[in-house]
Formats: structure tokens, sequence, C-alpha cells
């Protein structure tokens, strides 16, 4: 992998983003490494100032270190020579990190997942769905979710729900030398806001729902922020599988659902005939016919449906369909873990949002009706900032005791997050502040004789905690259940 900076000026004025240049050596030179952090620097590296804390000490470390040239869009880091002055950092990053991993992508059918809750159990959907077409062939079908990132070799757990654009376009890299013939990635608001994905495309995308998360001052200012960053998905893909609870108008939108929303609305694929048991839930998708999944909620319909469609519009044959579908599970979604000793049951869960904590609920209340319910959960720090007042309403009004405790608190203080979850429990006489996930559980399993529902949600099997600026290497919740059943 290398380019020359020939190559980055002939791109830039492509896409219209260079506004001037200054080069003290040759426009032959070729950088044989791109990095956006002064602590990742290599001998020829192409140097990204981006983000909104940069400062001038990082350009002149990263210079120091090796790097040969720098891209900005800032004119007050123009030091003497050797610049690419850009109209958008942001979009200059993701077409040239591109050009640098080869346009590796182009070599794989990508399908975009996106909406407020879902996407990573869509996306496990699909990729099992992809792994049964595949069976015996060469090809491999990669991954890239909040939970991990697959590239055809290497498993490892994810940190971002989509990459920076240098580290998503390296995993393209991977993929293509490890013969991926599909990626499947959950692309986030923020991805799309800030252009993690510019310049890509996506042979299909799906957009599930919408929901009000990540408003802040942090992340999106307002709910028409948040929605309008979602919306983008439309400007990176052929054809968009929408959920017909959705206002959307758009030519590439192919519809799904069970039309009680607007009888008005085109209804590409009608859910119908739906049928739950306590090991399967079946019903019908027009025109695919009847589906068969395992996986437990009420809610998870809607994700098989959306998840079939996007695999009968790339071409996958109706047999690789059911029986993927069928088989797919989610690492760390809706598992159930039973004590048979005092008949206690445990549901670990990656439930983080108001939505994802409404549909999680509303199943729990149909299929668990005589069990006493304790919630364990945490809110993240710096970041969705209303979750820390519309989870505590939510699981107060189901649950029977609450113990609030530590999720990636980051560098806001855990305990300051926790009071503000705290206050907005209306019967503080219901919940409790317990820091540690492990003694919640603990409290959460003993707190009463009759059979009881542990909801230990949030984390799944994320084995990290973010504390401070680093991760912790921590039990995950699944070890934890497993250490006490």
């Amino acid at each position: 992998m290398s380019c020359t900076l020939q190559s980055v000026i002939d791109l830039l004025k492509q896409w219209d983003l260079l506004k001037r240049f200054d080069l003290t050596i040759d426009r032959n030179t070729v950088f044989e490494y791109i990095s956006d952090s002064s602590l990742d620097i290599r001998p020829n590296t192409l140097f990204f100032c981006k983000g909104a804390q940069f400062k001038a000490e990082y350009l002149e470390e990263a210079l120091l270190q090796g790097a040969i040239v720098y891209v900005t869009e800032d004119e007050s880091l123009l030091l003497a020579g050797n610049y690419f002055l850009v109209k958008d950092i942001r979009k200059a990053m993701s077409i040239l990190a591109s050009k640098f991993y080869e346009d590796a992508w182009r070599d794989i059918q990508l399908i975009g997942i996106t909406g407020t809750k879902g996407k990573s159990t869509t996306a496990y959907m699909i990729k099992s769905v992809l792994d049964d077409y595949l069976k015996g062939s060469p090809h491999q079908c990669a991954i890239l979710s909040s939970i991990e990132n697959f590239n055809g070799k290497d498993l490892e757990e994810s940190h971002l729900t989509t990459q920076e654009p240098i580290a998503l376009h390296r995993l393209f890299f991977e993929m293509k030398k490890n013969n991926c013939k599909y990626c499947v990635m959950e692309v986030s608001s923020q991805a799309l806001k800030y252009d993690r994905v510019f310049g890509i495309n996506f042979e299909i995308g799906c957009f599930l729902n919408i929901g009000e998360d990540h408003i802040s001052s942090i992340e999106h200012s307002s709910f028409e922020d948040y929605y309008r960053s979602k919306l983008k998905i439309f400007d990176y893909c052929d054809k968009v599988v929408v959920s017909d609870e959705l206002p959307i108008e758009h030519p590439k939108a192919l519809f799904c659902g069970r039309g009680k929303i607007d009888p008005k609305k085109p209804l590409h694929h009608r859910i119908s005939d739906i049928r739950v048991s306590e090991t399967a839930q079946k019903f019908i998708l027009d025109p695919v016919g009847e589906i068969t999944i395992t996986m437990p909620g009420e809610f998870n319909i809607q994700n098989a449906a959306m998840a079939a469609i996007v695999c009968k519009e790339i071409g996958v044959p109706k047999g690789s369909i059911l029986d993927g579908l069928y088989g797919a599970r989610v690492s760390g979604r809706m598992e159930l873990f039973r004590s048979e000793r005092t008949g206690n049951v445990v549901i670990v869960d990656y439930a983080h949002n108001k939505l994802s904590y409404e549909a999680l609920f509303d199943s729990i209340q149909k299929n668990y009706p005589n069990y006493r319910v304790v919630t364990i959960f945490g809110c993240p720090g710096k970041k969705a900032i209303k979750r820390r007042k519309d989870l505590p309403e939510i699981a107060e009004r189901f649950s029977d005791f609450i113990y609030i405790t530590e999720e990636d608190y980051g560098e806001e203080p855990l305990l300051k997050i926790c009071d503000e979850i705290f206050e907005n429990i209306y019967d503080k006489t219901k919940a409790e502040i317990e820091l540690d996930r492990e003694s919640a559980l603990a409290k959460a399993l003993a707190r009463f004789e009759e059979p009881t529902l542990v909801l230990m949600l949030g984390k799944g099997r994320e084995t990290r905690q973010k504390r401070g600026t680093t991760y912790v290497a921590t039990p995950s919740d699944v070890e934890l259940v497993e250490k006490y059943l």
C-alpha cells in the first residue's frame, strides 16, 4: 500500500476539496502510511489534522516522528511547506483513506444498517443468512458492528459502531485479502453526520427505526439533526429497506411492515400471521413465505423481516434465507440463563436506549408474568444524556427493583452519572446505586424469595469498561451470570 503525492492532488481536485497546497518535495514522492494520530506515525506518513480538539503540538509531534506531509482545513496550522489545505478534512480523509487502501470496498458487496435499535441483531441475522449461502464456497461474510468486527480472519471486540475512515478502509483491505464477498456493517448517525462513509457505496441499506437518542450538545443538537443524519443513508445506497413506521417518501425506499400505520403508503413487503411460542416465532413475509426464528422477543420479527428482504434483494435464494434466519444467534442479545435450583432467570442484553427498553420490557411482560423483575443498568459518560431520564422511567414502570451501576463512564464521574439516573426514579425505595456490576448481580439474585427475573442490560458479552480514556478488561455480563447461576 503506497500512494504518490500527485495522486493526492488529483483526487482532492476530482472531489473539489482542494483549496491549495505547498510541496517542497517531489510530487512523485511516495507516502507509505496514513494516520490521524500523532501517537501512530511511521516513516513517510501522510498525516491528517482532524478533530475539534486538535492542537498544533500534535502536528509538530507528527512531523518530528516521520510524517512527510499533512492535510488540514485549518489555515492557522499551516507551517512551512508540505501541506494540503482542504475544504473539508473529514471528506478528504475518507476519500484518501479509500485510495491508500486500494479502494478495496469496491470488491466487496456492502450492506449498511442504521436505526436507533436493532442494528446489531439485524446485522447478525443477515450474516447468518449469508454464511449459510456461502457454505462450501471459498468466500466469507465480514461484519462490522457495535459488538465485534470480523474481517474474514480476525475477530475483535468493537468500541465504535462505525469505525473512523482510516480504520474502516484498512478493514475493507483486510476483508478483500481474506476473500470476503460481503460485509454487513452498522452505520451510526455519527458516521453519517461526520462523513465516515463518504465516498463509498452500499449495494443495499436498511433503515430500521428512529427514536430520541443521542440528543445532546456532544452528539446531535436536536432530534431533527439526528433524523437528518440518519436519512443520509439514502445518499450512499442503491436502495434502502425501510420500516413502514418511518415517515419517509423516497424513490429508493422498499417498505416493510404490517401495513397498519398508513394504508396509503406503498408496502412492498407485508408481515402477517404472527405466531409466538416459547421456543420459536413464525410469521409470513410476503412475498418470501413463512419464516421461523428461534430468537426471543416479538420485536425481532421486524428485524428478521428486514434481514430477509435485504438478502432477497441481493440475490440470496429462499432456502438460505429461511435456514440462516432459523439458526441466527446474536452474542449478548437476549441470552437467557436459568437456575434449576432457585428458578431464577437472568437475561443478558445490550438494550441501552429508550426504543430497545420499551421493546424488551413489552416482551418480558408477556413471557414472564409471574416473576419479580430486577433490572441492572447504567448509562455511558458524555453521550446520549437523555437516556439518564428515559431509561429509569421505563425500568421503574416494569421493575420491582433497580440497581444502577457502571456502564462505560469514560471521562465523566461514575457516581455523578448514577446520581442523575437515580434522581429520575420516582419511588426511591425501588432503587439503589451499586457501582460494581458483579455486586449488583449478586444483590439482585438474593433480593426476593420468589422466582426472580434479572435483566442485566447494556454490556452483553463486552469484556471491557471504558474508564477515563482507556478500556479496562472486566468480566462480561455473561461470565458474571454463569459464575452466579
